[in-house]
C-alpha cells in the first residue's frame, strides 16, 4: 500500500486521480503534462529537459501501461529503492586516484539551518518524555516555513515529511496548534503509518521525494518503529546504512528520533540506546538531557563528523511547549587558531578577496616556510573551515601550466564589519 500517495480532492478534475492530467505542486517553472499526452511521454519529455526528480534519462513502460501513472511511479520507486539498498550493501572496492578526486566537481551543500542542521543522517536522542519529539516538531516547523530558529537562519527551506509513528492525527493537530497556532504550513506533511526499513519504507520515501522534489527534511519518530532487528551491531548498522543511503542520494537531512539508556556513561553519547552501529553509521547526533526529570531547563549537545561539537542551553515554554534558547556554547569545542589559515586570510583580503596562482606562487606571497606541496594539501584539507570561519572559498584547477589554487570571498551583502569590502562593486 502506498501510504504517501497524493490525495486529490473531489473538487479537482477527476482525470487527475487516474493520471490523465498533471497537477503541478506549484506553477513556477513546472513542466506539466499536455492534453492528450501519455504519462510515459510526459515523463520522458521532463527527463530530456533534465527535470526528472531522480535525474533519470529515459523511462519505459510495458505496452498498454503508458498512461498508468500509479503503475509507472510504483515501478520507478521500486527500482530506485532497490538501487539505494544496493548502495548500502555495496562491497565492491572502486579506488579513486587522488588526482581524479581533486578534479571532480562537487556541488556545495547548503546547511538546512545554519549552525544547527546540515544535510545528512542524524540521531535525536533523549529520555522518554524528555521533550525530544517537541524539538523535532520545532525543527520541522522552521524548515517548512523558512522562519529562523533560535536566531539561526533557515538556509534551505522546503518540504518536510514527519513520520509521527507513535501519534495519531488528532494528537498531531492538537500539539501543532498549541506550539505554533492555527496557521498550518502547507510544506509540512505528516504520516502516522509507514513500512519499515526491511520492508517498504525506502520505497515509500522515494515515492514521496518524487512527488515533492523540494524535500529538505525527513523526521522518523521513532527509529524503533521502522526497524525489525534491534540490538545487534550488524542489524543496527544495516538499518542505518539504508536510511543514510537515501538521505545521501537526495542530499537531504534525515533525523531519527531515538531513546537513551537509563544507565549513565562517561561519554554522554554512549547513553544512546542500541549498539554502536547506530552512532557509528550516523553523520551526527543530538542528545537532549536534563539534570532533573521535571526540570524545565535542558541541554542539547551535538557531535558530528564534519561539524564542531556544540551545546544549546534550552528552556521549555510551558504555554506553547516549545524549546527556547537560553544560550549556546561552542567555545569549549572550538578548534585552536590555524596560523596558516590566518595568514592566508590576510593575504586574500589584501588582494581584495580574490587570488589565483600556483602553490609555489602562494608560498612566495605568504612568505611561509612550508613547501608548496604541503601548503596546498593543508589548505585543501581545511577548505570547509576556510569557508566557514574566513568566508574564503578555494578550488583547485588543472591547466597546461599545472595545478592552480583559486580563492574568492563570496559576498552577499555589504556589511561595515567586513573591512575588506571597500569598493561598491563588491556588493551584490
Amino acid at each position: 500500500m502506498n501510504l504517501f500517495k497524493k490525495h486529490v480532492p473531489a473538487t479537482e478534475d477527476a482525470s487527475a486521480a487516474d493520471g490523465q492530467k498533471e497537477i503541478p505542486e506549484n506553477s513556477a517553472g513546472e513542466i506539466v503534462q499536455e492534453p492528450g499526452e501519455s504519462y510515459i511521454s510526459f515523463l520522458n519529455r521532463r527527463a530530456a529537459a533534465g527535470r526528472d526528480p531522480d535525474r533519470l534519462l529515459s523511462i519505459s513502460a510495458p505496452p498498454g501501461r503508458e498512461n498508468d501513472r500509479e503503475f509507472i511511479e510504483d515501478r520507478l520507486a521500486n527500482d530506485i529503492s532497490e538501487k539505494i539498498k544496493a548502495v548500502a550493501h555495496d562491497s565492491d572496492m572502486n579506488p579513486v586516484n587522488m588526482q581524479t578526486l581533486f578534479d571532480l566537481p562537487y556541488k556545495e551543500r547548503l546547511p538546512v539551518i545554519e549552525g544547527i542542521l546540515d544535510p545528512g543522517t542524524y540521531i535525536l536522542a533523549g529520555a522518554s518524555k524528555s521533550g525530544k519529539s517537541l524539538l523535532a516538531y520545532q525543527l520541522a516547523f522552521h524548515v517548512s516555513t523558512g522562519t529562523p530558529m533560535w536566531g539561526h537562519e533557515v538556509k534551505d527551506p522546503g518540504t518536510v515529511l514527519y513520520l509521527a509513528l507513535e501519534d495519531d492525527l488528532h494528537r498531531v493537530r492538537a500539539r501543532y496548534t498549541r506550539m505554533f497556532g492555527v496557521n498550518p504550513s502547507d510544506k509540512l506533511e505528516i504520516a502516522t503509518r509507514s513500512g519499515d526499513v526491511e520492508g517498504e519504507l525506502i520505497k515509500q520515501l522515494v515515492q514521496f521525494r518524487r512527488r515533492r522534489s523540494d524535500l529538505r527534511l525527513v523526521i522518523i519518530d521513532t527509529l524503533q518503529k521502522v526497524r525489525r532487528s534491534a540490538g545487534s551491531y550488524s542489524g543496527d548498522y544495516d538499518t542505518m546504512s539504508q536510511l543514510k543511503a537515501f538521505a545521501d542520494r537526495y542530499r537531504i537531512c534525515l533525523i531519527l528520533v531515538h531513546h537513551t539508556r537509563k544507565s549513565t556513561a562517561n561519554d554522554i553519547f554512549d547513553m544512546i540506546s542500541g549498539s554502536t552501529g547506530i552512532m557509528g553509521s550516523a553523520d551526527g547526533a543530538f542528545l537532549l538531557h536534563k539534570e532533573e526529570r521535571n526540570d524545565l531547563n535542558a541541554m542539547l549537545d551535538f557531535a558530528g563528523r564534519d561539524s564542531a561539537e556544540k551545546r544549546f542551553n534550552l528552556k521549555r515554554n510551558l504555554e506553547t511547549l516549545t524549546w527556547e534558547l537560553v544560550s549556546e556554547d561552542d567555545e569549549l569545542w572550538r578548534k585552536p587558531p590555524d596560523e596558516t589559515l590566518e595568514e592566508l586570510a590576510e593575504v586574500i583580503k589584501a588582494f581584495d578577496g580574490s587570488w589565483e596562482g600556483t602553490a609555489t606562487e602562494l608560498r612566495s606571497v605568504m612568505e611561509t616556510d612550508k613547501n608548496p606541496s604541503a601548503l596546498a594539501k593543508h589548505i585543501l584539507k581545511n577548505a570547509e573551515r576556510l569557508l566557514e570561519e574566513y568566508k574564503i572559498r578555494v578550488t583547485s584547477n588543472r591547466n597546461h601550466d599545472g595545478r592552480t589554487l583559486v580563492f574568492s570571498m563570496p559576498v552577499y551583502t555589504c556589511d561595515a564589519s567586513d573591512a575588506y569590502l571597500n569598493t561598491p562593486q563588491k556588493c551584490v
